[in-house]
């Protein structure tokens, strides 16, 4: 701990600019001369400390910011993931039920069977998030006040500033110096400079060979294949389930990393990203279905928290832990992709600011553009 008091500078100011010191001031000289020799003390013990210490390497640096960009986006494609394995599940189960129906169908009526009942149980669909670049950027509040529930999904329709043309979310037109949005009044903190969209899409994953369908010619080979697609179902339903828990855990393991090495306090997008989309639904009042959902993953999630705090990886095991969960045969491709297509938009905004012209213009004028941007955040 390093001690510095304001009495000793405050005192050598006035005199500096020769304002008239009060009979208290005089009477405290003494005792400002005592502050500064202290201050002066202090300066150089904290000084030579800092040259004591052992740098950090710039490429560690780099490795940890890197690791920290990619857990933070990598836990909110996790969080869409996630649901879309609940909804897949949902599916599932349903599947199971239709395909029950149907044999008891064919139980009652042997030769009665419809191929194209039949044909409906064979296909599995699977939702997919899919990210999409765009050529612009836009900035998106994320707030709760701003969130929505449609359809049983959170989606974040407040776009405070539409293709913005900053270099930086701080000189964005519609953020004060203040740090709050005009346009919604949500803190900056809340709002999210987006240049990718993301859909979610349902996408046929199983289909049967039409040759297979056409030697189902009686009631028993229909129960055989009606069998068989139960299995089916019930066998993703539980991968869905080891997927989740491997997802959970992985971020889990990176976010305390992160959080252990980062330079400046990290902040867990995941956890932070449920409770808001959990008090969006409660706000909504939405399909208890999706809430509780999204409260039985918030559960598991902080129990993976408590059971891997004494987790003590090293930089280079954040790829592996990325890699892991890129080979979950599930939805592990898919993660894969959309991170790859968030990577070619952070590329796309750093050779934008490469060309920018507030860039070019410091690197000839650099008094010109700090007073520009001094004046623009409302200093003088």
């Amino acid at each position: 701990m390093y001690v510095f008091d304001n009495q000793a500078v405050n005192y050598l100011v006035k005199c500096k600019n020769k304002i008239q010191q009060s009979d208290d001031d005089e009477d405290d000289h003494d005792d400002a001369m005592i502050h500064w020799r202290r201050a002066v003390r202090s300066t150089t013990a904290m000084l030579e400390y800092i040259r004591s210490l052992r740098p950090h390497a710039l490429a560690g640096i780099n490795t940890i910011y890197n690791a920290e960009h990619t857990v933070d986006v990598l836990s909110r494609l996790v969080l869409q993931t996630l649901m879309c394995i609940s909804k897949d599940q949902d599916g599932l189960e349903q599947k199971k039920k239709e395909a029950e129906a149907v044999k008891a169908q064919i139980t009652r009526n042997p030769a009665g069977f419809a191929r194209d009942d039949l044909r409906k149980l064979l296909y599995v669909t699977e939702n997919r998030v899919h990210p999409r670049v765009l050529d612009y950027t836009n900035v998106v509040c994320e707030s709760v006040r701003c969130g929505k529930v449609v359809n049983g999904i959170t989606v974040y329709p407040q776009i405070c500033c539409k293709h913005c043309k900053s270099l930086f979310m701080y000189f964005c037109r519609n953020i004060n110096w203040l740090g709050d949005c005009k346009v919604c009044c949500c803190g900056k903190s809340k709002h999210e400079w987006r240049k990718t969209v993301t859909e979610i899409v349902p996408e046929t994953v199983y289909k049967p060979e039409e040759s297979v369908i056409a030697q189902i010619v009686d009631s028993n080979d229909a129960m055989i294949e009606i069998n068989r697609m139960i299995s089916e179902y019930q066998r993703r339903v539980e991968m869905g389930i080891s997927e989740r828990e491997v997802l959970l855990r992985t971020c889990a393991q990176l976010n305390i990393f992160v959080h252990r090495n980062a330079m400046m306090a990290h902040d867990d997008k995941l956890s932070m990203s449920l409770q808001d989309k959990i008090e969006i639904h409660e706000k909504a009042r939405s399909n208890a279905k999706e809430l509780e959902v999204l409260r039985q993953i918030q559960r598991q999630y902080k129990m993976f928290l408590n059971n891997e705090k004494s987790y003590c990886g090293r930089a280079e095991d954040v790829d592996k832990l990325i890699q892991r969960i890129y080979k979950l045969p599930m939805k592990g491709n898919d993660l894969k992709r959309a991170m790859e297509v968030e990577e070619r938009a952070r590329h796309a905004v750093v050779e934008t600011g490469k060309t920018s012209r507030i860039f070019n213009l410091a690197r000839a004028q650099p008094n010109k553009v700090v007073s520009a941007v001094s004046g623009y955040m409302g200093f003088k």
